[in-house]
């Protein structure tokens, strides 16, 4: 069994002293320097512009991973994943105008009255339903842009500049470039796209600023971030969360489960979509071994039933260290996650009656797809885990994941997980007091 190896001392060292990024950025055509540069990491809070030379300096480069974003009006936008740890003086940066990009492109008539058709459709996808997206507001709703395909019933969203988006949930300034926004109404799958830059809002009222503190304790509690920094500090039951394997298994395997268990008179739940396996007569290492087998078989058959073994399993099962900085995650099938010291709220509660959904987080390209197949109610948060093509993904100790397209979120990640409720990746849980 491979463990988490981590080393604290090394760590704490990375943490205070952070990094200074210097580079320059040039027209990718004209070799000219480009002033006026957005340069920030995506989804945080760090951001500087570029000087009349084309010089720029983040002075604050936090320790781990992030995804360097250039942006700047008539050009494409310009992204580059940089380590704290590999940080090289004089970064180059070529910008390639966008206008030779645009030529390639068949131009289509946009939506007539996009907005009136379409407004609200892309706010409760792209903002989200939870109680804190009533306190979200989008600036310039007149930047976005509708296509629609009736044909291959597809709506496009896109826009020419950064979507301004006040949350006075949380307390933060956004400025969202959006690159993609798809739906695929005969498969209920949306796709987007984009890199969120935070600002912090200002206010002199001390109830104010609690309030906000507070609720990203409250939206960071349970969240696809916490669960990650936790399975990066190998904390995940110190933390509440408990995992299980599920996986889809045909008919035949599921008789073939239950003769298994039969000798020890265990009897087998067995519901229109899922089966749950009993503890009994059956150990975490005969569950993970044995499965090990027969999953390749179940993918192939078009009736397979959920199958969630109880079993709490331990992280290291599935995750293992790489360097002192990162860790891979790999398993099969689906991981199950619940989180148990919190309730799912009633907003999302409702959501999932009668629909499942598969996605990534908003500050990640995502997929989501709804099903009819419903869902009972569980105590906890309860969310899945299935990765993209057998391949791993790497965590860094910020919570950030790459490759985020890699990896489907399912059940209460897959709705929690929007803009009213996204976090910084520099975001720093804050211990309040508690209330009379």
């Amino acid at each position: 069994m491979r463990l988490i190896i981590f080393v604290w001392l090394v760590l704490a060292c990375c943490v205070a002293k952070a990094q200074i990024l210097r580079g320059e950025i040039f027209d990718a055509e004209n070799k000219q320097p480009i002033s006026g540069a957005s340069v920030f990491l995506n989804n945080t809070t760090v951001r500087t512009v570029s000087k009349e030379n084309g010089v720029f300096e983040v002075n604050r480069f936090p320790f781990g991973k992030y995804q360097l974003i250039v942006s700047c009006v008539g050009y494409e936008l310009y992204t580059i994943y940089l380590q704290s740890s590999q940080i090289k003086e004089g970064l180059k940066i070529y910008l390639k105008p966008k206008v030779k990009a645009l030529q390639e492109v068949v131009v289509e008539a946009n939506e007539k009255d996009g907005w009136y058709k379409w407004g609200a459709f892309f706010i409760e996808n792209f903002i989200g339903i939870s109680a804190y997206a009533k306190d979200v507001i989008l600036k310039n709703p007149e930047v976005v842009r509708f296509k629609y395909d009736r044909h291959n019933e597809i709506l496009t969203a896109f826009a020419n500049e950064p979507l301004i988006i006040e949350n006075y949930a949380l307390g933060y300034m956004l400025r969202y470039e959006l690159v993609q926004f798809e739906y695929f109404f005969s498969k209920h799958l949306v796709f987007i796209k984009g890199y969120p830059l935070f600002e912090e809002m200002q206010t002199d009222k001390a109830s104010k600023k609690e309030r906000w503190l507070r609720n990203r304790n409250d939206v960071y509690e349970g969240s696809l971030m916490h669960f990650f920094r936790s399975l990066f500090r190998n904390r995940v039951s110190e933390s509440g969360f408990e995992l299980r394997v599920a996986a889809l298994l045909s008919k035949s395997e599921v008789k073939l489960r239950q003769a298994m268990l039969r000798q020890d008179s265990v009897n087998v739940s067995l519901t229109q979509d899922s089966i749950l396996l009993p503890n009994k007569g059956v150990s975490s290492s005969e569950v993970l071994n044995d499965s090990t087998e027969y999953y390749r078989e179940m993918l192939l058959s078009q009736n397979k039933s959920e199958v969630l073994f109880p079993i709490v399993v331990p992280a290291d099962s599935f995750a293992y260290a790489i360097d002192s900085a990162t860790i891979g995650l790999f398993f099969k099938d689906k991981l199950h996650v619940t989180y148990v010291r919190k309730k799912a709220p009633i907003e999302i509660t409702e959501a999932l009656n009668g629909k499942e959904v598969i996605s990534l987080p908003l500050s990640y390209p995502y997929i989501n797809i709804l099903s009819s197949q419903s869902r009972r109610p569980s105590e906890g948060l309860i969310s899945k885990l299935e990765l993209i093509g057998g391949k791993e993904i790497t965590i860094w100790a910020n919570g950030a994941f790459y490759e985020s397209t890699d990896i489907l979120a399912f059940g209460y990640w897959a709705f929690w997980e929007r803009i009213a409720t996204l976090l910084p990746l520099d975001f720093k849980t804050v211990v309040l007091k508690k209330g009379p």
